[in-house]
């Protein structure tokens, strides 16, 4: 590896065949301590290959993998490092176990104050029905600044600056389990206004409320009073709530 005319960096075949070959013996958990190892390694797992080759590799069936995440739908650029990711959390033990330790009822629905809700669903699992929203929150969108453009590499094709392109950055999926069914009425395109985790009315579980209204109808700060009542504002109230995931 060498620095070339104007400061760009110009690595040679060697080095990229090398590195290639070490790279299908990393772990999921491994790649960003293989990416900081030189400018070599940092380039191929910008590349589409690197990560066509990380989702072979652990590939398995799941019940549970979305079917955009399935094998026969995973042959696109656009975006494909963040399918890889989000399928290896149902695919890979070691992901998997990360997501299922997590503490009942851990997470703060209140991060998501202020966000739009994109889509809602709810799903029916055994005994449980599980409620999703899913968020966008702005203050959350990154871009990817990489420094690829620095380096010239032999046979670069121009589609892998499409790998890391995520199409779903700055958004949340809000998951509540509860074992009752609950009547949910339709908050797409609304703002999160309120969010809270109280006691139900039996004392027995937990009850999740969500307050959402048009974004002029957002107060002026990041949180929300609880006792203010204000009109155009719907609110969902989902009883008997096991577990909330955000």
């Amino acid at each position: 590896m060498k620095i070339g005319v104007n400061g760009v960096l110009q690595l040679n075949d060697y080095e990229i065949t090398t590195f290639m070959q070490l790279c299908e013996k990393i772990q999921p958990e491994d790649v960003g301590h293989f990416a900081a190892i030189c400018q070599a390694t940092y380039y191929i797992v910008t590349t589409a290959r690197f990560w066509f080759s990380l989702y072979k590799r652990n590939h398995k069936w799941v019940t549970e993998l979305p079917e955009n995440l399935n094998h026969w739908n995973m042959n696109h650029i656009y975006g494909l490092r963040a399918s890889v990711i989000r399928s290896l959390y149902y695919m890979y033990m070691p992901f998997r176990s990360k997501i299922s330790s997590e503490k009942t009822l851990s997470a703060d629905p209140t991060y998501l104050l202020r966000s739009q809700c994109l889509l809602q669903w709810q799903q029916k699992r055994g005994c449980h029905h599980k409620y999703l929203f899913k968020f966008f929150h702005p203050n959350c969108v990154k871009k990817f600044k990489g420094s690829v453009s620095r380096l010239r590499m032999p046979d670069i094709a121009e589609s892998d600056s499409l790998v890391h392109i995520n199409p779903d950055e700055g958004c949340y999926i809000l998951e509540a389990k509860c074992l009752t069914l609950n009547a949910m009425p339709m908050v797409m395109g609304e703002y999160l206004h309120h969010a809270g985790i109280g006691i139900s009315a039996n004392l027995c579980h937990h009850r999740l409320r969500l307050s959402f209204s048009p974004r002029h109808m957002l107060p002026s700060g990041s949180t929300s009073s609880i006792g203010t009542r204000r009109p155009n504002i719907t609110e969902i109230s989902l009883d008997s709530v096991e577990h909330v995931i955000v």
